[in-house]
């Protein structure tokens, strides 16, 4: 049940559910779902993720330019943010766990942005990404989020929470 909260999106998130268990041919469901639960300011993303959906010319991009409001992926650009995403990239670069290329590769994506937005603003992060505390190749979105305790679950879950129920139609 939903409790008011709002979920920040990983693009993982679409980028999975498009590839693989929500398909836009068989489960349009799914992405109204997420549309109106847009609507009621439960599901948004981050600027950071918008550009890297709408860079494949997929079904996807076409979806996310044409159809998901632009409002849905809010900015990042803000002292508070920045301020957030400066100290969840200073804990990366100083973690000797992860190995240097791990730490690398982290920087260039969208995920310590969407840590970031979720921390200033007290969101829950939606991302397909699990939390493997020993794990040294790969700095992973639920390894911030548990460190810097954000709250961060899956898509099945956050289904769950907003009360989704996709149904076949009777014809």
């Amino acid at each position: 049940m939903s409790d008011g909260r709002c979920y920040i999106l990983d693009a993982n998130v679409f980028i999975q559910a498009k590839n693989e268990y929500y398909a836009f041919a068989f489960c349009p469901g799914f992405w109204q779902a997420l549309i109106q639960n847009h609507a009621l300011g439960r599901v948004r993303s981050v600027d950071k993720v918008l550009g890297e959906l709408v860079d494949y010319g997929d079904e996807l991009s076409v979806w996310v330019k044409n159809t998901m409001p632009t409002d849905c992926f809010l900015s990042t650009e803000s002292e508070e943010i920045a301020v957030a995403y400066g100290t969840i990239m200073d804990w990366v670069t100083g973690n000797d766990q992860f190995m240097q290329y791990a730490k690398d590769a982290f920087a260039t994506e969208q995920d310590a942005w969407i840590a970031a937005y979720a921390l200033v603003h007290g969101h829950t992060v939606v991302t397909q990404e699990v939390h493997h505390p020993k794990r040294r190749n790969k700095v992973s979105l639920a390894h911030v989020c548990e460190h810097f305790g954000i709250r961060y679950i899956n898509t099945f879950t956050l289904l769950r929470e907003l009360n989704v129920s996709m149904v076949c139609p009777d014809d």
